[in-house]
């Protein structure tokens, strides 16, 4: 059995909660109302079993603490079989000192995982006996859980930050460490999350210059027309999945056939270990380990426009990169030896006639 109190400092709530059992045994919900002063329960309702509306107004033992309604959707999820209830609230508390609580139970030993789902309903015990309170262990959100998304965490990148004036402020994360917004746990099929972390905390990144203030702006320039462009101070995994996704965008500039399975093998293999547990995933992601590994394991040798195919393509993007009438490209360097010319080509030509180094 699984009690948590739901409570939110507003006297208007609407919140939802999503409880997943471990197994494929079937839930029951239940409500409360419970004094938040005392930890006494003041109202409660009996077990509910299937898909309904409970209309609180209309209950008699709830409608003088609490009006509104509670949405049920309960049963197997089709996909892992595992048994699911979500809640939608929509309701307006008469009395200050007391809130909704609810009670999931299912069968002897089951463990059940219960989020809320818009965090307008952190969950407390209140003091009521058998109540539990909420924890961040699970806090990774659901849209970081798809089947081939990449959860990314985020780690601070420095200690302090120039600001325009020539002054340095510190910041509020110290470098190499996970800052507690950085959300972290289990998903509803037991996979851990993040998969990788980057850089996320105390980032300075570039902002529209409509948005600049040079009163704020970590860093400024002014180009030739006179126009002041802004650098802040950003924090959030907002911060860390961009700069993963650019990494990876780098990556496939090496290598455009790698699939979802090697760009995670290779952010693993090649991750620094700067920290342990799970709030870190693999480690802080390596853009340079990274692209080597794939230069050296992944990329085709002879794809010198990386479209994953050797062919006269190829030899002619090469042949314009020797006459010097296309940018340069490592890729092209065929023998090593630093120097782009026509051994490269002759090697290029090789491989498109026969299929060998």
């Amino acid at each position: 059995k699984v009690l948590s109190s739901v409570m939110r400092t507003s006297a208007q709530s609407e919140f939802d909660i999503d409880a997943w059992s471990r197994g494929q045994a079937s839930l029951t919900i239940s409500y409360s109302v419970v004094n938040t002063s005392s930890g006494e329960i003041v109202a409660k309702g009996g077990a509910i079993t299937c898909d309904s509306v409970v209309n609180f107004k209309n209950d008699e033992a709830f409608s003088a603490y609490v009006e509104g309604t509670a949405t049920l959707s309960l049963g197997n999820d089709p996909i892992n079989g595992k048994y699911r209830i979500y809640a939608s609230h929509d309701c307006r508390f008469l009395t200050s000192n007391y809130r909704l609580a609810f009670s999931i139970s299912g069968q002897p030993g089951e463990q059940v995982d219960v989020w809320d789902v818009n965090t307008n309903a952190p969950f407390y015990s209140c003091g009521a006996k058998g109540f539990s309170n909420g924890s961040a262990k699970m806090s990774i959100s659901d849209m970081a859980t798809g089947a081939t998304s990449i959860s990314v965490g985020a780690c601070s990148a420095r200690n302090d930050y120039p600001l325009t004036s020539g002054a340095t402020r510190s910041s509020s994360y110290r470098a190499g460490t996970i800052p507690s917004f950085s959300s972290y746990g289990e998903d509803v099929n037991g996979i851990p999350h993040p998969f990788i972390s980057a850089p996320g905390a105390t980032v300075v990144s570039s902002v529209s210059r409509f948005n600049g203030s040079n009163s704020t702006a970590s860093q400024s320039v002014t180009d030739g027309n006179g126009i002041k462009h802004y650098w802040y101070v950003k924090s959030g995994t907002s911060m860390s999945a961009p700069c993963v996704t650019g990494i990876v965008a780098l990556w496939m500039q090496a290598c455009n056939n790698l699939d979802y399975s090697q760009i995670k093998d290779v952010m693993a293999s090649t991750a620094q270990q700067v920290g342990t547990g799970i709030k870190w995933g693999a480690g802080l992601i390596d853009a340079y380990a990274g692209l080597k590994t794939i230069v050296d394991n992944y990329s085709v040798k002879g794809d010198v426009n990386a479209d994953g195919i050797v062919d006269i393509i190829d030899v002619n993007v090469l042949i314009n990169i020797i006459l010097g009438s296309s940018n340069r490209t490592a890729r092209a360097d065929l023998n090593a030896d630093g120097l782009i010319d026509v051994v490269d080509l002759n090697i290029l030509i090789d491989l498109v006639l026969n299929g060998h180094e």
